[in-house]
Protein backbone atom coordinates (compact mmCIF):
# COMPACT_ATOMS: atom_id res chain seq x y z
CA UNK A 1 0.00 0.00 0.00
CA UNK A 2 1.20 3.29 -0.65
CA UNK A 3 0.74 6.52 1.82
CA UNK A 4 0.80 9.61 0.83
CA UNK A 5 3.20 12.05 2.93
CA UNK A 6 -0.36 13.59 4.76
CA UNK A 7 -1.33 10.04 6.05
CA UNK A 8 2.64 9.98 8.16
CA UNK A 9 3.40 12.96 9.71
CA UNK A 10 6.17 11.65 12.29
CA UNK A 11 7.54 10.79 9.00
CA UNK A 12 7.20 13.59 7.16
CA UNK A 13 8.43 15.74 10.03
CA UNK A 14 11.66 13.47 10.32
CA UNK A 15 12.43 14.16 6.36
CA UNK A 16 11.90 17.68 6.78
CA UNK A 17 14.29 17.87 9.29
CA UNK A 18 16.85 16.01 7.06
CA UNK A 19 16.11 17.84 3.89
CA UNK A 20 18.52 20.71 5.03
CA UNK A 21 20.94 18.91 6.32
CA UNK A 22 21.75 16.72 3.37
CA UNK A 23 21.83 19.97 1.35
CA UNK A 24 24.85 21.33 3.35
CA UNK A 25 26.39 17.62 3.34
CA UNK A 26 25.91 17.82 -0.29
CA UNK A 27 28.21 21.16 -0.95
CA UNK A 28 30.43 20.05 1.78
CA UNK A 29 31.16 16.60 -0.02
CA UNK A 30 31.70 18.68 -3.08
CA UNK A 31 33.90 21.03 -1.24
CA UNK A 32 35.83 18.06 -0.84
CA UNK A 33 36.28 17.04 -3.99
CA UNK A 34 37.65 20.71 -5.00
CA UNK A 35 40.25 20.13 -2.37
CA UNK A 36 41.17 16.97 -4.19
CA UNK A 37 41.77 18.65 -7.27
CA UNK A 38 43.59 21.79 -6.59
CA UNK A 39 46.19 19.86 -4.64
CA UNK A 40 46.44 16.99 -7.65
CA UNK A 41 46.71 20.23 -10.01
CA UNK A 42 49.49 21.14 -7.92
CA UNK A 43 51.07 18.21 -6.91
CA UNK A 44 50.62 18.39 -2.98
CA UNK A 45 50.68 14.60 -2.72
CA UNK A 46 49.94 14.75 1.07
CA UNK A 47 47.14 17.42 0.78
CA UNK A 48 45.25 14.86 -1.90
CA UNK A 49 45.90 12.13 1.05
CA UNK A 50 44.45 14.53 3.74
CA UNK A 51 41.31 15.70 1.78
CA UNK A 52 40.68 12.19 0.24
CA UNK A 53 40.00 10.52 3.97
CA UNK A 54 38.20 13.57 5.01
CA UNK A 55 36.32 12.79 1.59
CA UNK A 56 36.25 8.98 2.50
CA UNK A 57 34.63 9.59 6.06
CA UNK A 58 32.33 12.30 5.14
CA UNK A 59 30.85 10.54 2.27
CA UNK A 60 30.43 7.24 4.70
CA UNK A 61 28.87 9.12 7.01
CA UNK A 62 26.34 11.04 4.66
CA UNK A 63 25.22 7.58 3.65
CA UNK A 64 24.81 6.14 6.78
CA UNK A 65 22.07 9.01 7.38
CA UNK A 66 20.45 8.76 3.82
CA UNK A 67 20.49 4.73 4.35
CA UNK A 68 19.32 4.23 7.75
CA UNK A 69 17.23 7.75 8.27
CA UNK A 70 16.14 9.22 4.67
CA UNK A 71 15.34 6.48 2.89
CA UNK A 72 13.37 4.57 5.14
CA UNK A 73 11.20 8.11 5.97
CA UNK A 74 11.05 7.79 1.92
CA UNK A 75 9.75 4.55 1.61
CA UNK A 76 7.26 5.28 4.30
CA UNK A 77 6.25 8.10 3.03
CA UNK A 78 5.10 6.98 -0.61
CA UNK A 79 6.11 3.24 -0.90
CA UNK A 80 6.23 3.81 -4.85
CA UNK A 81 9.55 5.38 -4.70
CA UNK A 82 10.99 1.85 -3.59
CA UNK A 83 12.73 1.07 -6.89
CA UNK A 84 14.42 4.75 -6.62
CA UNK A 85 16.06 4.42 -3.39
CA UNK A 86 17.45 1.00 -4.29
CA UNK A 87 19.01 2.69 -7.37
CA UNK A 88 20.30 5.61 -5.05
CA UNK A 89 21.88 2.87 -2.82
CA UNK A 90 23.25 0.81 -5.70
CA UNK A 91 25.05 4.79 -6.83
CA UNK A 92 26.46 4.64 -2.62
CA UNK A 93 27.90 1.44 -3.56
CA UNK A 94 29.42 2.13 -6.65
CA UNK A 95 30.74 5.93 -5.01
CA UNK A 96 32.68 4.04 -2.22
CA UNK A 97 34.32 1.81 -4.90
CA UNK A 98 35.01 5.20 -7.13
CA UNK A 99 36.21 6.94 -3.93
CA UNK A 100 38.28 3.91 -2.46
CA UNK A 101 40.05 3.45 -6.25
CA UNK A 102 40.72 7.41 -6.03
CA UNK A 103 42.20 7.08 -2.83
CA UNK A 104 44.62 4.34 -4.08
CA UNK A 105 45.87 6.08 -6.55
CA UNK A 106 46.56 8.86 -4.86
CA UNK A 107 48.75 6.88 -2.20
CA UNK A 108 50.80 5.14 -5.04
CA UNK A 109 51.50 8.57 -6.61
CA UNK A 110 49.68 7.84 -9.60
CA UNK A 111 48.50 10.82 -10.76
CA UNK A 112 46.89 10.79 -14.46
CA UNK A 113 44.80 7.81 -12.46
CA UNK A 114 43.77 9.99 -9.78
CA UNK A 115 42.92 12.72 -12.12
CA UNK A 116 40.90 10.01 -14.23
CA UNK A 117 38.80 8.65 -10.67
CA UNK A 118 38.49 12.24 -9.50
CA UNK A 119 36.47 13.24 -12.43
CA UNK A 120 34.40 10.21 -13.06
CA UNK A 121 33.58 10.06 -9.00
CA UNK A 122 32.86 13.77 -9.30
CA UNK A 123 30.34 13.05 -12.50
CA UNK A 124 28.57 10.18 -10.48
CA UNK A 125 28.53 12.00 -7.15
CA UNK A 126 26.68 15.06 -9.28
CA UNK A 127 24.34 13.01 -10.64
CA UNK A 128 23.58 11.16 -7.88
CA UNK A 129 23.09 14.31 -5.96
CA UNK A 130 20.52 15.53 -8.11
CA UNK A 131 18.43 12.62 -8.08
CA UNK A 132 18.14 12.67 -4.60
CA UNK A 133 17.17 16.50 -4.11
CA UNK A 134 14.68 15.75 -6.97
CA UNK A 135 13.01 13.15 -5.10
CA UNK A 136 13.49 15.03 -1.45
CA UNK A 137 12.17 18.43 -3.01
CA UNK A 138 8.81 15.99 -4.35
CA UNK A 139 8.10 14.09 -1.70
Amino acid sequence: MSHRCGDQPGLQKRLARQRSGIASQHRQLDVFVRKISQALRQGQRRDCETAVYQLQGALNAHFVVEEQIVFPALHGLNSKLADQIVALERDHERLRENVDRLALAIVASDITTAQRNLEEFDTALSAHERSEEQILENT
